[in-house]
């Protein structure tokens, strides 16, 4: 952590990375571990994270809540990098990150329980960018909607269409190549 504070040049921005550190540190942990099912591998995306945050600390927002949950989508996103560089985990553990909630729609609810998670991942990849950070959130993070809401700086109502939207997108993409159909 040293190392990366050294990367922040403003005294106050310093006091608070360090400050933000010590607070979710563990918590960014217990997620990272949650992911990834190891002690080393989860330090090692703690890590990661911890340098992303330091990199581009001026993107992480001021208000408490925003910022934690900031901190955490960075550990998760960077176990998610090192589950994904490792492919050692089995395919059915995957199941326990994307499965969430059902979806009315039974072509989404297909594509969920599909065992395709890399093509399903990819294709949410090739939406545009909010559908992508809502299906994500949502999904992959668990996150409610009003948390999203928040962390986004938009109105629940505005998450719940893009998530609405997203979903008939992917369903749509899905469908065209084969995603879920097995």
């Amino acid at each position: 952590m040293i190392a990366y504070a050294a990367m922040i040049n403003d005294k106050k921005e310093l006091l608070r990375y360090t400050e933000l550190v010590e607070c979710y540190q563990a918590d960014m942990f217990r997620i990272a571990r949650s992911v990834l099912y190891d002690h080393q591998l989860a330090e090692d995306a703690v890590q990661n994270a911890l340098y992303g945050v330091a990199v581009s600390f001026n993107k992480v927002p001021t208000e408490e809540d925003a910022a934690r949950a900031y901190l955490l989508n960075c550990a998760k996103y960077a176990a998610l990098r090192i589950k994904k560089s490792e492919q050692r985990i089995e395919t059915t553990e995957l199941t326990e990150v994307i499965e969430v909630s059902p979806s009315p729609d039974p072509t989404f609810e297909a594509i969920q329980n599909s065992n395709d998670y890399e093509r399903l991942l990819n294709a949410i990849r090739q939406l545009s960018e909010d559908y992508q950070d809502v299906l994500l959130h949502y999904y992959v993070f668990e996150q409610s909607v009003k948390e999203i809401a928040k962390l986004f700086g938009e109105r629940s109502a505005t998450i719940r269409q893009r998530l609405s939207r997203g979903r008939k997108l992917l369903a749509e993409l899905c469908r065209k190549e084969g995603i879920g159909n097995g």
